[in-house]
């Protein structure tokens, strides 16, 4: 069997995506009245958490300075992301006074934010 070997593509961007997605779903379905639809989602959240995890301990491609500079430029660019996304929830709730589940809010804006990493990455390596 030959050696599996990650991309850094694979590592950083589409790893990051369906982790960020997998979080997605769960602050979605994660309460919903049906149960099916919660523990499924449930399921993959910790199917694609180990999965993320295994990224860290398989081989893959040496890091190389474009990369590192593209890594960098990727998690500036999703902290900016959150930043403004925390900066619109929070004139939501002053303004409009609408009360939002804080649990929900946590884990769409992590799930957004590693969603918003991965796909900068992966546009940062395309250039």
């Amino acid at each position: 069997m030959k050696n599996f070997r990650l991309t850094l593509n694979q590592k950083y961007g589409y790893a990051s995506i369906f982790y960020g997605v997998s979080i997605i779903l769960l602050a979605i379905f994660g309460k919903s009245s049906n149960t099916l639809l919660s523990i499924s989602s449930s399921l993959l959240s910790l199917i694609v958490a180990v999965g993320f995890l295994l990224t860290f301990f398989l081989k893959s491609d040496i890091d190389d300075e474009r990369a590192l500079d593209n890594l960098h430029r990727a998690g500036f660019r999703a902290l900016f992301t959150i930043i403004l996304l925390i900066s619109i929830l929070q004139c939501i709730v002053v303004f409009c006074r609408i009360p939002l589940d804080t649990d929900n809010m946590l884990k769409l804006i992590l799930g957004i934010s590693f969603l918003s990493f991965g796909y900068y990455f992966l546009y940062f390596e395309r250039k």
